[in-house]
């Protein structure tokens, strides 16, 4: 008996030092010439065992996942799409990166599928609701005008992209931005907010993050400049250094605001402390939860509103470099679908903030909870913006 415990366990140390070998033999991600489903979930499963940088806070059991979705793959060939689809997004529900969006063709049936688990557990939130987009922005802002509660508006509107800046109550200074698509710098709106901010008759300034779902991290220098003549350090930049799972170099601090150069030109920044308001809802994302981490590193700034969404990790992925982010090259072009198989979103770095928080998957906390009020907003009330205004006058009272 106790020899054949000892057979049985030599047998099992082989077995798993050959599936151990096997993972550490990673192919490169971008390889997309395969033609069974099986192979796809080979090429998506050992492209996210390498290159996914969240390994260290992830607490999905990847090899576990291995294990019970490799032999369902092996068996469809009958099985129907439907089925298919569930069992992707069943094996990636649990990954922790709310950046992470997984675009598929199956081999077999050329059935398209597109895999985001930040979105649905954003949409699992309880008080869920959608995000307000422009047109309606755009109303609400002109209603605050025609009531006389905001003045020296200023806007910019292209494509999908508007921004605003204005004064509210006569010493608030008023800054919206629904995407950080573009340089903000080159945009009047932002100049003029800039302005608004240096007058001493402004008490207290608003920025409003709602429904931005981020694009340009620069644009986090030029908010900070508005505010500080001075560059200073809000979190810390991982990138992977290896083939290995937790492969992570070390912490490299990552620096905004004034001193900073963008596009060969050093950014000049001026010096107001005021109170700041930040308000988010739960749509803001990327680099507009990093600028509001880092505004947040200054002295008196709250945030406003809602969690939000949760993926603050920086993008720009190059595998050949970093042996981290985005793999494969199936991509949405227009309204038609280009490449082949399989396209993997997701971040080259793992940040955390100044104190070592993660906010990936999580989201940052509202200083002050409010939540969005669909019935008051259909009534022209921005329940929001009037809670930010609220506690705006509480600081600055102080």
């Amino acid at each position: 008996m106790k020899y054949e415990h000892i057979i049985l366990v030599s047998t099992l140390s082989i077995l798993l030092g050959l599936f151990s070998c096997k993972k550490d033999n990673v192919n490169n991600p971008n390889d997309t010439e395969y033609t069974s489903d099986v192979e796809q979930f080979e090429a998506v499963w050992n492209g996210l065992n390498t290159s996914y940088v969240m390994w260290s806070i992830d607490s999905t059991d990847w090899d576990a996942v291995y294990f019970k979705y490799r032999p369902i793959f092996e068996e469809t060939e009958y099985m129907p799409d439907a089925e298919w689809k569930s069992a992707w997004k069943a094996l990636t529900s649990t990954l922790i990166d709310h950046h992470l969006i997984i675009r598929l063709e199956r081999p077999s049936t050329k059935t398209k599928i597109e895999l985001s688990p930040g979105m649905d557990e954003v949409l699992s939130r309880n008080h869920q609701h959608l995000p307000i987009n422009t047109s309606q922005k755009l109303i609400m802002l002109t209603k605050l005008v025609e009531d006389g509660k905001m003045t020296g508006i200023q806007m910019d509107f292209s494509a999908d992209t508007l921004l605003c800046s204005g004064i509210l109550d006569e010493e608030i200074a008023y800054f919206y931005i629904s995407s950080f698509g573009s340089l903000i710098n080159s945009k009047e709106s932002f100049n003029h907010f800039k302005q608004l901010v240096a007058n001493e008759h402004i008490k207290s300034a608003i920025i409003d993050l709602r429904g931005n779902s981020g694009g340009i991290a620069h644009n986090t220098d030029h908010m900070a400049s508005c505010f500080s003549s001075q560059s200073f350090t809000v979190g810390y930049n991982q990138t992977k250094t290896g083939l290995g799972r937790y492969d992570l170099g070390p912490k490299v601090p990552y620096t905004i605001g004034a001193g900073v150069v963008i596009n060969n030109v050093m950014l000049e920044g001026q010096d107001r402390d005021i109170p700041i308001m930040i308000i988010c809802d739960m749509f803001t994302a990327s680099a507009s939860e990093v600028a509001t981490i880092a505004l947040k590193n200054l002295p008196n700034c709250f945030m406003v509103g809602e969690r939000t969404w949760g993926a603050t990790c920086t993008l720009n992925p190059d595998f050949n470099l970093f042996y981290s982010g985005s793999f494969g090259d199936s991509q949405m072009n227009g309204n038609f679908w280009v490449g082949h198989g399989h396209y993997v979103y997701t971040p080259k770095y793992l940040f955390s903030g100044i104190d070592g928080t993660i906010y990936e998957g999580i989201g940052i906390a509202p200083d002050k909870e409010c939540l969005f009020d669909k019935l008051a907003w259909n009534n022209g009330i921005d329940n929001q913006l009037e809670c930010a205004i609220e506690l705006a006058k509480e600081k600055m009272s102080h």
